[in-house]
């Protein structure tokens, strides 16, 4: 079998750049036994889009480079090409699948400025997404497995509000279906310069229009997100201990939103 080591990849805003956003790459003859070959991770990279699920993970890497029979060679791809190999029958023959999907480079840095001019000087507003933003980051990574996964929470986290300032000027209010309905096409059109792919955009959107909605929760991103925000509507709305204590017992579903809001408001 082969053994992707599951940390390998590269960060968007790191020194290493884009360039090389793949490494452990395989070309092997046909019909040579591939039962002994493991891959590994040259260090100090990571995956913007970790490896599909038909890759096998497992053993962490044992040295640089890679190790192997003698006629394996290795190969690296730039930018957002990635041919990847797959096992294939008892005798473990590999055929080459290219990836069907862009690996992806989500600029959560250049989104979150982005953000804070959007908002205009809005103390209340900026203050309160980067708090949702920096809770969501903490419980993303704690609870979700995938580097995906994570960019999709924490770029839902910094737009889930998106629409307040639109609200507020057409409806004068803020209420939560408004915000749902008006915010899908508004958080589309803002991520449109940062030519995300788009099934990620989609995702971003439909979570965006489902983030008041606490009822038929099936995605854990979602679950995620209204944990993030009620730790910082909790505090900003000076919820009664008692109020709390329900969320704890009927709302929050992930250990680590329990945790936090067991320290932040149930410790005193």
């Amino acid at each position: 079998m082969v053994v992707i080591y599951d940390r390998i990849g590269c960060r968007a805003m790191d020194n290493v750049g884009r360039a090389t956003l793949w490494v452990c790459i395989f070309l092997l003859c046909n019909g040579h036994d591939t039962s002994s070959v493991t891959a590994h991770a040259v260090p100090h990279c990571r995956l913007h889009r970790p490896p599909s699920p038909w890759l096998r993970h497992g053993t962490p890497p044992v040295g640089e480079g890679f190790e192997g029979p003698p006629h394996m060679d290795k190969c690296f791809c730039h930018h957002y090409i990635a041919s990847l190999l797959i096992c294939r029958g008892e005798r473990g023959i590999m055929e080459e699948k290219r990836s069907e999907e862009s690996i992806m480079s989500v600029p959560v840095a250049e989104i979150t400025l982005k953000m804070i001019d959007f908002y205009k000087g809005n103390h209340h507003d900026i203050n309160h997404f980067l708090k949702v933003y920096a809770y969501a980051k903490t419980l993303g990574e704690k609870e979700l497995a995938t580097r995906e996964e994570r960019d999709l929470l924490e770029v839902t986290a910094i737009l889930h509000d998106i629409a307040i300032p639109y609200c507020l000027k057409t409806y004068g209010h803020a209420q939560g279906p408004y915000q749902e309905r008006e915010g899908i096409p508004m958080a589309k059109e803002f991520l449109q310069e940062f030519d995300l792919p788009a099934p990620f955009v989609e995702k971003v959107a439909w979570l965006v229009g489902h983030h008041h909605t606490l009822t038929g929760v099936t995605m854990k991103e979602h679950r995620l997100l209204l944990e993030a925000d009620y730790l910082v509507n909790a505090d900003e709305g000076n919820a009664p201990k008692e109020q709390i204590e329900n969320a704890m017992e009927t709302f929050f579903e992930s250990e680590t939103g329990k945790r936090m809001l067991r320290s932040i408001y149930l410790k005193k």
